[in-house]
């Protein structure tokens, strides 16, 4: 019983099924074209495995937690053994994650799909509290399930963060200069997100059309600052004469729960190196140890993790009150 820790313990047992689920995560920012590329030669390579029959890219998209991430630096894939082969799942899954070197400065997440109670990532903590603190802390919660043996494919929420540029406007410069900061912010607005100039009347429909920069202009620091304002005396000027440019840190996606900010800390285990309530029964003696978390910082399993706990909560609870229940029929 999980009670007693003589036994391990484990929410839903793995199974060989023979279906393998992958995901490919390039640094934010990278192209849809490098991605593919990378997925492309994981494919060809995994197709190469004697076990393996079939394999399906999408680039774009992946898993994330209970929800999706979008973008070009993303891909999801996935395999499948031949029938007579599904009992070799598990040494597949080992020699996909070999390959990860096909894919330069990529990360490879690899698993085996059945035998989860959620459908997701068996290892499952969801953080909330303070914005300033909610990112550390899910990095060191991180780095405290990478450190138990067997994980394997942990990940936060907060690793999807990209670089940002801030434009802030200096109104002192643009007034010396005889620039209104409402028409220097939108000159930038609309060359880097582009504005609707018009509509175009198509078979399916009006399409708006869209006018920005190219993509070649706009990916640069040196281009963003020569983009063009015009004064009020119809001068032109550069960006850069009347704005400072600054780069920051920023999450490509904010999660919310109940109205506050979460980021989610997921992961897996390999079933032949450690069981779910081994790895969950680590994780919460450490986190549950005085100040592992900032003040206002609060942490729930999800998931498999929470599924798990509330199975041995209502286990001993069983236990507790059959064995009171067998002492009273006794007496």
């Amino acid at each position: 019983l999980p009670i007693l820790g003589l036994v391990q313990s484990e929410f839903v047992a793995a199974s060989d099924t023979g279906s393998i689920q992958m995901t490919l995560t390039y640094p934010t920012g990278t192209p849809l074209a490098t991605t593919q590329a990378g997925a492309d030669k994981l494919e060809a390579a995994i197709l190469q495995l004697p076990a393996i029959h079939s394999t399906i890219t999408i680039t774009g998209t992946k898993p994330a937690g209970w929800g999706v991430t979008i973008g070009g630096n993303v891909a999801r894939m996935y395999a499948q053994t031949a029938k007579d082969k599904r009992k070799q799942t598990n040494a597949m899954v080992e020699k996909i994650r070999a390959l990860a070197s096909l894919a330069p400065g990529a990360v490879l997440t690899v698993s085996a799909e059945g035998g989860g109670g959620s459908g997701g990532d068996p290892i499952y903590y969801t953080l909330s509290g303070p914005e300033a603190a909610i990112g550390p802390a899910a990095d060191k919660l991180a780095e405290l399930i990478r450190g138990i043996p067997g994980t394997v494919n942990v990940q936060t929420g907060a690793e999807t963060e990209g670089d940002r540029v801030n434009i802030t406007i200096d109104r002192a410069k643009a007034a010396v200069l005889g620039v209104s900061p409402g028409v220097a912010s939108n000159a930038a607005r609309i060359a880097i997100g582009g504005a609707v100039a018009t509509k175009v009347r198509t078979e399916s429909g009006l399409v708006d059309v869209r006018v920005q920069l190219p993509e070649a202009y706009r990916n640069h620091l040196a281009d963003l600052q020569n983009i063009k304002v015009r004064a009020s005396a119809a001068s032109i000027y550069r960006l850069a004469d009347v704005a400072v440019f600054s780069f920051a840190k920023a999450p490509t996606k904010i999660e919310r729960l109940d109205k506050e900010r979460v980021v989610r800390v997921t992961g897996g285990f390999d079933p032949t190196k450690t069981t779910l309530g081994a790895v969950t029964a680590k994780i919460d003696a450490a986190v549950n140890a005085p100040g592992f978390l900032p003040g206002g910082m609060s942490l729930r399993a999800s998931g498999d993790s929470e599924f798990f706990g509330e199975m041995v909560q209502s286990m001993t609870m069983a236990i507790v009150t059959s064995a009171m229940l067998v002492y009273v029929l006794m007496v």
